[in-house]
């Protein structure tokens, strides 16, 4: 389960800077719209606490899956209406 948290962590960071680059190339402005820790960050950092706390468990796992999946709800609605406003 660290694996899979670490990937998630290296993913986001990756993603959100390669996102950022693009916006900004294109002179999106996405001050308040667009926030690169959106809570996913802090959702993640509590997940590893708990999993340092606590271990492994079928509930953590769950709530990481719930987690990621919002993650990609959230963003692929925000490119939705970046794509409508262009």
């Amino acid at each position: 389960m660290e694996d899979a948290m670490a990937f998630m962590r290296n993913y986001a960071e990756e993603h959100f800077q390669t996102e950022v680059a693009f916006m900004r190339k294109h002179e999106y402005r996405f001050e308040g719209a667009f926030n690169p820790s959106c809570g996913f960050f802090r959702k993640l950092d509590e997940l590893e606490n708990d999993l340092m706390m606590f271990g492994p468990s079928q509930a953590l796992a769950d709530r990481a899956l719930d987690i990621t999946q919002d993650w990609f709800i959230d963003i692929s609605l925000m490119k939705i209406c970046c794509i409508r406003c262009m």
